[in-house]
């Protein structure tokens, strides 16, 4: 008997990289999918472009995936940020009048770059022209240790800030008008939905750096939240970029962040999970 509405069967995939036992993870996967055809199987995985195997075919239509990356070669894909999950965020701190905050806030991880990493390098350009002594400016950074040798280059030798606590991270959004958000190992960042749900909240804006991954830019427009900006390449560019950044005022930064409050359902927890589930066509 056909049930009256889709029945959605959620997998954790992890389907991420190439490795031997989870072929068969995904192949029966795939059976489970084709047995049921009633069924809507919802795979989560980071990405699938490097793993479904090219032999398999494309997958059964009843089969989706949710991705934290662009879509590669699997069928039915929707591409969705990481999400937040507030239950362990500390209390909204006290607001900050707009003009009596710094102007912007980079905190990250500055990881490797090169081979397979393409986006390695866009936090250690950034940061190369940030962390320059500008009162205006915030830098919080971690250099991986793999990347040790790369700090060489950034002109000296560069120290890991201390990681920020979770409460400490907020308070310093809500102490800054923009919050940079930029390309890591990836293009997908953590702090896309974190800034996003902040900006919401009135704390700082997006900064977003060409090349971030903007998931659901179909239905999102994410220029009413935060700027555009490519990596600013030099001192004089900046000086540009900051330039731009002070000329915002209190008044658009306030329309901003109620465009945010217009868009966190596709960042915050539960809403994002039932926002995705309905892009699939299955009842919530």
């Amino acid at each position: 008997m056909a049930a009256a509405h889709p029945a959605a069967i959620l997998v954790n995939a992890s389907f991420t990289f190439r490795h031997a036992q989870r072929y068969p993870c995904y192949l029966e996967l795939r059976r489970h999918a084709a047995a049921n055809p009633n069924a809507t199987f919802v795979a989560v995985s980071f990405h699938t472009s490097y793993f479904i195997p090219r032999y398999a075919g494309p997958s059964p239509s009843n089969l989706k995936w949710v991705v934290m990356e662009p879509p590669g070669r699997c069928n039915a894909s929707l591409p969705m940020p990481y999400v937040v999950d507030k239950h362990g965020w500390p209390a909204q701190p006290r607001r900050i009048p707009w003009r009596q905050r710094k102007l912007l806030f980079f905190a990250g991880r500055i990881s490797r770059a090169g081979g397979l990493i393409p986006t390695g390098g866009v936090r250690r350009a950034l940061v190369t022209q940030l962390d320059n002594g500008d009162p205006r400016v915030t830098v919080n950074a971690q250099y991986c240790q793999c990347a040790v040798r790369g700090c060489q280059r950034l002109g000296g030798a560069k120290q890991s800030s201390q990681r920020l606590t979770m409460a400490e991270y907020v308070q310093a959004a809500h102490a800054h008008r923009f919050c940079v958000v930029s390309p890591g190992d990836t293009p997908s960042t953590r702090k896309l939905a974190e800034t996003m749900v902040l900006a919401a909240q009135g704390a700082c804006l997006p900064l977003f750096i060409t090349g971030t991954f903007l998931p659901y830019s179909d239905v999102l427009n994410y220029s009413r939240v935060g700027v555009m900006a490519p990596i600013p390449r030099s001192g004089a560019a900046t000086d540009r970029l900051l330039k731009r950044l002070d000329g915002l005022d209190q008044l658009e930064a306030r329309a901003r962040m109620q465009a945010a409050r217009g868009m966190r359902h596709a960042f915050l927890q539960p809403e994002a999970a039932h926002f995705a589930l309905r892009r699939f066509g299955v009842t919530v």
